[in-house]
This record gives structure tokens, sequence and C-alpha cells, in this order.
């Protein structure tokens, strides 16, 4: 097994617990909320929870299917029958389009919904623009100047990165999670 399927299988893991979080929204805001987790607009939330939930949710969501759509695609560009470089800078070039998407989504959907961004989109969607900053150098370094001294590094930053993202969508459902349990017994 060579190192990118390595992490292209831990990666896996990681996006098992970003469904989880999916699942969570799922189980606790559904019955509560039901469609209007989908759909809600401005009018429908009409308190600053509200718009924290809705936007922790369409964090999570987004989340979880950019990094399947870029893994996916991440790793069909490594395994194309192209020359190293071309497909080095290809599988770069996929990924930072798949992050600009991210933003796009995230972004248009706060506004399609009227929704205000929670704490956890404004970090989410710093950390991938930081992303973008890493997979440029990488592109740069290993797709142009054939220099690849940097890829232990780039391992690191992407793992730190995504870890970090997985923290952040993880913070309102554990939160919510401690306030209902914590109110549970009081009662």
């Amino acid at each position: 097994m060579t190192l990118n399927e390595l992490f292209y299988r831990a990666g896996w893991v990681v996006k098992g617990f970003e469904f989880l979080a999916i699942v969570w929204f799922l189980v606790t805001q559904f019955p509560r909320h039901k469609w209007s987790l989908f759909f809600a607009t401005k009018r429908d939330m009409v308190s600053r929870e509200l718009h924290e939930m809705h936007s922790c949710f369409i964090i999570a969501v987004c989340t979880f299917m950019f990094h399947v759509i870029g893994s996916e695609f991440g790793f069909y560009f490594l395994n194309l029958a192209f020359d190293r470089l071309p497909a080095i800078r290809m599988f770069y070039l996929a990924m930072m389009v798949n992050s600009c998407a991210f933003v796009i989504a995230v972004l248009l959907l706060h506004l399609l919904r009227g929704c205000a961004m929670s704490w956890a989109a404004h970090r989410c969607v710093t950390l991938t623009l930081l992303m973008l900053v890493v997979l440029l150098i990488q592109l740069t370094a290993r797709g142009y100047f054939d220099y690849h001294k940097l890829k232990p590094l780039y391992a690191t930053c992407v793992w730190i990165i995504n870890l970090t993202s997985l923290a952040v969508i993880y913070r309102y459902p554990v939160q919510q999670t401690m306030m209902y349990y914590k109110s549970r017994k009081m009662c």
C-alpha cells in the first residue's frame, strides 16, 4: 500500500466522523424542526440560536459532501495514466477547484437561506482558504518546480486543517448535547 492509499483510507475515518455530525443533526434537530432543517428561510429563523443551528447544519453537510467529492477526485487524478508532473498539476488544481467550490457553496447557501454565518461556518471557510494557500504552494513546488521536499509538511498541514475542521464542526453538537444533559439533571 502506498502512502497516498494510506492517506486516502485514513481520510475515510475523518469523513465517517463528519457523517456522524450530520446524523446527530438528523436525530436531534429533525424531530423538532422537521423539513425546515433543510428548507428554512430568514423569516423562519426568528432567533440567533436558530441561525446558528441552521448554519452549523449547512457547514456539516457541505464539509462532508465536498470532502468526499475532493478525495474521490484526488484519488482519481493521482491514478490517471498521465506523466507524473501533469498528474500532480491536475491533482492540486482539482483540489483547489473543490476548495473554492466549497467556499462558494457555503456562502451561497447562507445567502439563499438568509442565514447568518455561525462561528463554525466562519472557521471552516477560513480553514478552507488556508488549505487553498497550502495547495497553491504544493502546486507551485511539486507541479512546476518538481520540488518534493515539502510533501511531509503538506501532509501534516492537510491533516491539521482537516482535524481542526472536524473539531469546529463538532463544537455545536457537543455543546448542545452537554446543555441537554445539564438541563435534564436540573429537572
